[in-house]
């Protein structure tokens, strides 16, 4: 089973020197004339921006409170033993009155509920250890007392530059900590403090350099606190070079139709100058250049193409930088592992996650028991990064503020997943939150102009994008440059982009589409509904009745050309079919009587077990698929044919039903897993039509039609009960897994609770689950006849292809299981048979084939035994 797992090529622990060091012992010092944003493999800094490199010297530049460096590869851990660190700092510019207490120093014991070293790098809380700019020494509230002549000859040694020692003893579970300062010119103690009754387990954890200098005033671009040598040696120290970081964060591959498209993350600021990526194979024992990308100076980007790839073995690879190989901080280069394509492999797993909170981060429980499960395929439905912080709802942000924003979230995606991503094919789909929105509609790519709206709410109901053309490229670079294009075509220009990618592997063919990048906004469509963050608030507005509007789109025109013929096309092998996109299609909400907006989802709380509410009703949710009606059904239709489940990420809560155009399920499966973090008790359990006292209470499944009539058959849903809830989140959190069988054509559906953060995690399903069918059941039409039984000599899986002659309409398209198939119509009438293997000689049409009455049964030959020609 492949595995990611990682190389160090440094053979002693260092960062930025060759500096030997045994176990429990760290020795970090800066490479003189070394400048650049990235400090290194060795640490992680919560805000990027706030620190750097510069002519050998470590500097923080944010004169702000907390700020801090997160060592990675290195903790302090232990019953018993002892711990001795040296830090060198200086803090050039002291504040005159501080009112706060500003200091530089060290932070100890960084610990996280689940016990993952990247939540305590995110939440940053331990004990403080160090020297405030008044001269005084503390160790967390404990505080030096000294005299003013001590005080002075401090603070001047601060500026100039102290030593910091500190001292760390464990026994009986209790902690002593001794810290002294010695100025760094004359080598002069010039005070201590000690603390010997601490609880141990506030030394026990991650160790942080921390420099909080709210008062200090100095010019843009000029250091508050500059850091040199750091020292840590001792039992209680635990090296972890495993936890590296950078300047390679992570990797997303796909492979398709022959080719492999792969983008490298790299760490923002790793590079000081222009820099060229190159993208390696190991071949017998030693690495290959395959692929070369220059470095994205904006997104820090590399991205490779590599056609005609040798998919039948896993193979090694790595992403290296040219020209840094003498700089030790260059020496982390995790290895990933294409996976060998699996075209004769029995079944293939798809994991569908979606709806990434900083709850609950990194989700250690949720990658644990994925791997387990070992998915062969991945999709990120959307909302893989938080959004737009609330600061920038309400004061101006600067386009370098987006982008260090962004780039510093999807690092801390890629971060949390980094162990699955590295080893298998990830397909992603950015969703509103990742364009730094709360609600999409994304006419055509169209820009708003935030100045003609009274509050970025209207504005966002108007249709398009509040983010610059610049933040928008950098999303769709970072997240979606290693998709396949349809049949891997040439690049598109931007301005044509059809945001489609079809992802051919293992028999598979799944169509990724974005399914909000052109569709309509409501709101200036539906003047009189009184459209307020996608929720129509004039109580008179009838959604079914009054929202069909012709014009309004839910795919672009190129999609749908895309889309067409993609429904038809089954060369190459393929057997399957699947449609991913962001939202279901369908309205799958419900409320209260009398309840409406934004404002009510948020009211609602949690279900007892077994409570029904008693007077919910279909609500209208315009950011759903279910609107525009028309441009859906449209969209169904091509999925019919070419018996395609649709796959979303999001949509209300986790449900797995029949889409219906005509009657109620006469169309595909649809599946909605949970969303990873579910901050909404989200629910569809309207109020039953007719009820009868004593008889069983009502359910949440059956026929329905949503709030916008489109028509749909419920097989199963998770509603939230309090029972089902994870400890995040108000709604059912988890996510999906969808298994494709390839002898028996079956689809199964799994919607999982997510596990607690946990190094080893169990997975369970949601009750109700697992759901499965078969693939002919994506067409849920009632057959009234049936054509002559296909019996194929000399192929075996063929392709049918059924058109009806009267209308010319291709009904359906499908690869089948064998060398026998009795095509259903429904219609009686003359229809063409196309079949045999697409693109070959062995391929054939069957005019004038009449449909026949269930009952009578006939057959006809299909012979490719013989040559061509006879």
């Amino acid at each position: 089973m492949p595995r990611l797992h990682f190389i160090l090529i440094r053979l002693f622990f260092l960062v930025l020197v060759f500096i030997p060091a045994a176990a429990g012992q760290l020795r970090l010092e800066w490479l003189p004339g070394v400048s650049r944003q990235w400090v290194g493999p060795d640490f992680y800094a919560h805000r990027l921006e706030d620190w750097r490199l510069h002519q050998g010297e470590l500097q923080c530049l944010a004169p702000a409170a907390n700020r801090y460096l997160f060592l990675l590869t290195g903790e302090t851990a232990g019953e018993a033993g002892a711990l001795q660190v040296v830090l060198k700092v200086s803090v050039p510019e002291l504040p005159a009155r501080p009112r706060a207490r500003n200091y530089v120093g060290l932070r100890l014991g960084l610990k996280s509920p689940g016990g993952d070293y990247r939540e305590a790098a995110l939440g940053g809380q331990g004990l403080d250890v160090g020297l405030t700019t008044e001269g005084l020494l503390f160790i967390g509230e404990l505080e030096s007392v000294s005299s003013e002549e001590k005080l002075e000859a401090l603070k001047k040694a601060l500026r100039n530059g102290v030593e910091l020692n500190l001292g760390l003893s464990t026994a009986g579970g209790l902690s002593s900590l001794k810290l002294s300062v010695v100025e760094t010119a004359t080598g002069q103690v010039l005070d201590e403090l000690e603390d010997l009754q601490l609880p141990a387990e506030k030394t026990a954890g991650g160790l942080a350099l921390v420099s909080s200098l709210p008062e200090v005033r100095l010019g843009p671009g000029e250091a508050v606190s500059r850091w040199g040598q750091l020292r840590l040696e001792g039992n209680l120290f635990q090296n972890r070079p495993e936890r590296a970081l950078g300047p390679v964060a992570f990797t997303l591959y796909t492979l398709s139709h022959g080719t492999l498209r792969l983008s490298a993350q790299f760490v923002p600021g790793c590079l000081s100058s222009a820099g060229q990526a190159v993208l390696e194979i190991r071949e017998a024992g030693k690495w290959v250049a395959v692929a070369r990308s220059p470095v994205h100076p904006d997104y820090w980007l590399a991205s490779f193409r590599v056609p005609d790839w040798e998919a039948s073995q896993d193979r090694e690879f790595r992403v290296n930088l040219e020209g840094t190989s003498a700089d030790p901080a260059y020496a982390h280069i995790p290895i990933g592992i294409i996976r060998k394509e699996p075209l004769s492999q029995d079944h293939l797993l798809l994991a569908i996650l979606s709806q990434n909170q900083e709850e609950g981060y990194p989700h250690n429980g949720l990658v644990s028991a994925l791997k387990q499960q070992n998915p062969d395929l991945i999709f990120f439905a959307g909302n893989q990064v938080f959004g737009r912080p609330v600061s920038f709802w309400r004061e101006k942000f600067s386009p370098d503020q987006a982008r260090q924003e962004y780039l510093r979230q999807w690092l801390l995606f890629g971060w949390a997943y980094s162990e699955l991503l590295g080893d298998r094919p990830a397909l992603v789909l950015p969703d509103a939150r990742d364009y730094f929105q709360n609600k999409l509609w994304g006419e055509n790519g169209r820009q708003v102009d935030l100045a003609s709206f009274p509050d970025p709410v209207a504005a966002q109901d108007s249709g398009g994008f509040l983010m610059p053309p610049d933040f928008i490229n950098l999303v769709l670079a970072t997240q979606v440059s290693h998709m396949p294009r349809p049949g891997e075509q040439p690049e598109e220009s931007s301005a044509s982009d059809p945001h489609l990618w079809e992802v051919r592997y293992g028999g598979l063919s799944l169509a990724v589409v974005c399914d909000r990048w052109f569709r309509s906004a409501p709101a200036p469509l539906l003047t009189e509904a009184g459209l307020r963050n996608g929720w129509a608030l004039n109580p008179d507005f009838d959604p079914r009745t009054r929202a069909a509007v012709r014009e309004a789109r839910l795919l672009g025109p190129a999609q749908l050309d895309l889309l067409e013929k993609w429904a038809d096309d089954w060369s190459g092998g393929v057997w399957m079919k699947a449609l991913l996109s962001q939202s279901l299609w369908v309205s799958l909400l419900t409320l209260p009587e009398g309840w409406a907006g934004e404002e009510a989802l948020w009211q609602l709380r949690p279900l007892k077990p077994g409570e029904y509410p008693p007077d919910d009703r279909p609500v209208a949710d315009f950011t759903s698929g279910g609107w525009p009606r028309l441009a859906r059904d449209r969209a169904l239709k091509i999925l019919r044919r070419a018996l395609a489940v649709h796959l979303a990420g999001s949509g209300g809560p986790p449900a797995a039903l029949k889409y219906g155009l005509e009657s109620t399920a006469d169309a595909v499966w649809a599946f909605v897993p949970p969303g990873v973090v579910n901050p909404l008790s989200v629910r569809w359990m309207p109020k039953p039509r007719s009820r009868t006292a004593g008889l069983k209470p009502p359910e949440a499944t059956g026929n329905f039609e949503d709030a916008f009539g489109n028509r749909f058959s419920l097989k199963t849903i998770t509603n939230p009960v309090e029972d089902l809830m994870p400890k995040s989140g108000r709604g059912p959190a988890g996510y999906g897994l969808v298994r494709f069988e390839r002898e028996s054509r079956l689809i199964t559906l799994e919607s999982l609770v997510r596990p607690e953060n946990q190094p080893s995690a169990e997975f369970r399903p949601y009750p109700g689950w697992p759901v499965a069918f078969s693939q002919l059941e994506n067409d849920g039409r009632q057959p009234v006849a049936y054509l002559p039984l296909l019996q194929f000599k000399g192929i075996t899986d063929p392709v049918v292809q059924v058109v009806d002659e009267k209308t010319q309409e291709l009904v359906y398209s499908l690869r089948i299981k064998g060398t026998e198939f009795r095509p259903p119509v429904f219609r009686a009438g003359s229809y063409t048979i196309r079949c045999g293997e697409p693109g070959t000689s062995h391929w054939k049409e069957l005019k004038g084939i009449g449909s026949l009455p269930a009952s009578v049964r006939r057959t006809r030959l299909v012979d490719f035994s013989l040559p061509t020609g006879k």
